[in-house]
């Protein structure tokens, strides 16, 4: 065995021993309690108020507010490198609830949380962002629980009275994935700019060809 192929075997081992002694939650948040489940498809703060309280089957009557949790790790997909994060078990999310402080939630009260959604815009070294679509779902999850005290979003301090607000930074994708030419695997493209068989568009003016694929 040459030198480099024994270093190699030895990282891999090495490896293996730490994901090994990795330290797991005794058992899941899901495991006790009454849990109502909630899909989101687009990043973006969400309000939830009484009446969808009542159409999840949630008893309102006398809830005080400090026992709504929320639980959810975001929807973006999971890392495909085996030394990738791994995540054990559902995090709770800091939420804001608008209750005119006296702990229960009535008719015009209301909660806030945000939620990024199924995919993810990765940063890059360069500043800029990459926008990762994932593969396997439309929607992301969340977990609503009645039980002790919730987290809570801290309150902030407040913009300078008259700051104007004139411009923001802000991301967007089209990646519709309608085409998958081995009707297999993880490439998918976009609109079909040709017709015919191989989908090839020839242009008219100066007879090129070039395919349909967009991405």
């Amino acid at each position: 065995m040459t030198k480099k192929w024994f270093f190699a075997l030895l990282g891999l081992m090495l490896t293996c021993k730490t994901q090994s002694q990795r330290i797991y939650s005794a058992n899941s948040v899901l495991a006790t309690g009454n849990w109502q489940k909630l899909a989101v498809s687009q990043p973006g703060t969400y309000i939830i108020d009484l009446p969808f309280l009542n159409s999840l089957g949630i008893n309102t009557n006398n809830l005080a507010s400090s026992s709504i949790r929320i639980f959810g790790n975001g929807g973006e997909m999971l890392s495909e490198a085996c030394n990738g994060p791994k995540i054990d078990d559902l995090l709770e999310n800091a939420i804001w609830i608008s209750d005119g402080g006296d702990n229960s939630i009535e008719s015009a009260d209301y909660l806030l949380f945000y939620a990024p959604g199924p995919h993810e815009w990765r940063p890059e070294p360069s500043g800029s962002y990459r926008f990762q679509k994932n593969l396997f779902t439309d929607s992301a999850y969340y977990y609503i629980n009645i039980s002790t005290q919730g987290k809570r979003i801290a309150r902030q301090p407040s913009a300078a009275a008259g700051t104007l607000v004139t411009s923001f930074d802000d991301r967007y994708s089209h990646e519709l994935d309608t085409v998958n030419f081995l009707s297999s695997g993880k490439q998918w493209y976009g609109e079909e700019f040709g017709v015919g068989s191989g989908r090839v568009q020839t242009a008219q003016e100066d007879s090129r060809t070039w395919d349909g694929e967009c991405s």
